[in-house]
């Protein structure tokens, strides 16, 4: 199962996202792969590794014929291994662009280490560039980190259409959105800071339903 957390805007928790499934997916005794796509590399350095040693990276599988299985490291969370982002990744959408058919070519690199994983989670970019639509075909499901603010809830429902529209132009399943609210969550509740922090709490299904309506599943 290769799953994208994914959100065209920063700061929704999805980092903190990828390494607490990852967490929490190895203590089940699922073996897990992390591959960062984000430039700044937070995922790797949460995992322990030091900026000064994320190469060899994604962006050498990606770009420089670097085999996945030669990218992989072990982290210090047992059953939990790591492909790195680095600061090249900056440039992705400008190195992408004159390649053929370029949307599918994370879904290539990482097809020959998938089936050494029970979990392959994709950490994508704050925004939905060439890279993150990348990530979208290569997945099997997708999680949006949302915080309770009316920034992060607009941009959900853009999101699912251009998913939809991926899906249907390479022809792959209808991909199953699940939402999650971020760190302002206390018991099942949000407090809406879209309202300058007056702190009028709602159900959080409901203010994300409100958003995205009945068709996509919503945690």
């Amino acid at each position: 199962m290769i799953v994208a957390v994914i959100s065209r805007k920063g700061g929704v928790g999805k980092t903190t996202s990828v390494v607490s499934l990852a967490g929490a997916l190895a203590r089940l005794g699922k073996r897990v792969l992390v591959v960062d796509l984000d430039s700044q590399a937070s995922a790797s350095l949460s995992l322990g590794v030091a900026r000064a040693d994320l190469a060899p990276s994604i962006h050498d599988v990606l770009f420089r014929s670097l085999p996945a299985a030669k990218a992989i490291r072990p982290t210090l969370t047992e059953k939990v291994d790591l492909i790195t982002a680095s600061a090249d990744l900056m440039h992705a959408d400008v190195e992408l662009a004159p390649v053929r058919n370029r949307e599918t070519k994370l879904r290539e690199v990482l097809a020959p280490v998938a089936t050494a994983y029970d979990w392959i989670l994709l950490d994508c970019p704050p925004s939905f560039n060439t890279l993150a639509q990348c990530a979208l075909i290569a997945s099997d499901r997708f999680i949006v980190p949302a915080v309770p603010h009316f920034l992060a809830f607009d941009g959900i429902q853009p999101l699912i259409e251009a998913s939809a529209r991926l899906a249907g132009r390479f022809d792959l399943d209808e991909p199953i959105w699940i939402i999650g609210p971020g760190s302002a969550i206390s018991s099942g509740r949000i407090k809406d800071m879209s309202l300058s922090g007056v702190g009028i709490e709602r159900n959080t299904d409901r203010a994300l339903a409100a958003r995205v309506g009945d068709t996509v599943r919503v945690f």
